[in-house]
């Protein structure tokens, strides 16, 4: 059962849980879903803040991190990217212990978004073609999180290589992209972008965030591809053209959303979910 709720407490009690004897149901839970991407995104940079630390400071301690300039990922692109901060251990056992808070909040993410809008379209307050396009993607999204701990299983150095390794980071990387999409849509059909954006500006950042996912993934393709056009290890300019695409990519769909939904849970947007 979910419905939405219009109460003025959101900012004190975010989430509340009751469980009354005599009341109609076993168990209620209020939530605002942005909660769980707050949770969710804070989580995957704090794992990888994380991980940063211990291969930069262990670097020349152990025997397990190579030489930044002898790793895989050096020798194909010519600079290493954030992977490699999780590609070795410790930092590799850390973060196989951590992913699972990133991992759960994100996929209830996925799943109640998805209803959200659907609870919308029912109330004609977003268009049905939204509710088509989460319906498409939203498996997509929920089999990548379910699955991005192989990214930790086959690291680029190993018997299946870089195109293994690299697989579950383009699909959680292309999952973001695409849960944006939809985020920015919906808050654009109910006039709702936070900070009083306009929703032309909406759009346009919309379009936008499909021209660097483009850029990004489709680059990394390229250059694992035959193609000679494009080779970021031996061209410095296009190395650093890359580099600036796939850093702020990364910005747009790892880090700015947690102050997207840090000031969207205060919109009293509320789920509830009860068990009978």
């Amino acid at each position: 059962m979910m419905e939405k709720s219009t109460e003025k407490n959101f900012l004190t009690k975010d989430i509340e849980s009751t469980s009354k004897p005599g009341s109609n149901y076993l168990f209620s839970i209020t939530f605002h879903v942005e909660s769980l991407r707050l949770f969710a995104h804070s989580s995957f940079l704090f794992i990888l803040v994380v991980a940063a630390v211990l291969t930069e400071t262990l670097q020349d301690k152990l025997d397990s991190i190579p030489d930044p300039t002898e790793t895989t990922i050096y020798n194909i692109f010519g600079f290493n990217h954030t992977c490699n901060w999780i590609d070795h251990n410790p930092a590799k056992l850390v973060a196989g212990i951590l992913l699972p808070a990133f991992q759960l909040p994100y996929f209830l993410y996925i799943y109640f978004y998805h209803k959200r809008v659907q609870k919308s379209v029912e109330n004609n307050e977003v268009p049905k073609w939204l509710l088509q396009y989460s319906s498409v993607i939203t498996p997509f999204n929920l089999l990548a999180v379910s699955q991005i701990h192989i990214w930790l299983v086959h690291p680029p150095h190993d018997t299946y290589g870089f195109i293994a390794h690299y697989i579950p980071y383009f699909s959680i990387q292309t999952t973001f992209a695409l849960q944006l999409i939809l985020n920015v849509y919906y808050l654009t059909s109910k006039n709702n972008l936070p900070w009083g954006i306009p929703a032309s500006h909406g759009k346009f950042y919309v379009y936008w965030l499909i021209l660097l996912t483009l850029l990004s993934q489709g680059g990394v393709i390229v250059i694992l591809s035959p193609a000679t056009f494009f080779d970021t290890k031996n061209n410095m300019t296009q190395q650093i053209i890359f580099r600036a695409v796939s850093y702020l990519y990364s910005f747009c769909v790892w880090v700015l959303p947690i102050p997207i939904s840090a000031t969207l849970r205060k919109d009293g947007d509320l789920m509830n979910i009860s068990l009978f």
